[in-house]
């Protein structure tokens, strides 16, 4: 492979790398975003098992919780848009 050839690989691979390192941040920061937004969301909604996994998880049900949740998610559309984004 002539020298050229070979330098413009690497350079357009170190570019390649470095676009791709600037989407998976963005993508980061997306998702931590509406994930925050979700779990602002829950708690405000004031949910009995999910405000006991918050206080002591040592005593908390996560089946009960998931459940709680489902049920509040298929009464409030906005939790379930919520839901939705993530």
């Amino acid at each position: 492979m002539e020298p050229l050839s070979s330098a413009a690989i690497v350079i357009s691979s170190l570019i390649v790398t470095k676009a791709f390192e600037k989407t998976g941040e963005k993508l980061g920061e997306v998702f931590t975003d509406k994930l925050g937004a979700f779990i602002n969301l829950v708690k405000s909604k004031a949910l009995p098992k999910t405000k006991a996994i918050e206080s002591s998880a040592s005593q908390a049900n996560y089946s009960e919780a998931v459940a709680e949740l489902e049920a509040a998610k298929q009464a409030d559309t906005e939790l379930a848009q919520a839901v939705q984004a993530i």
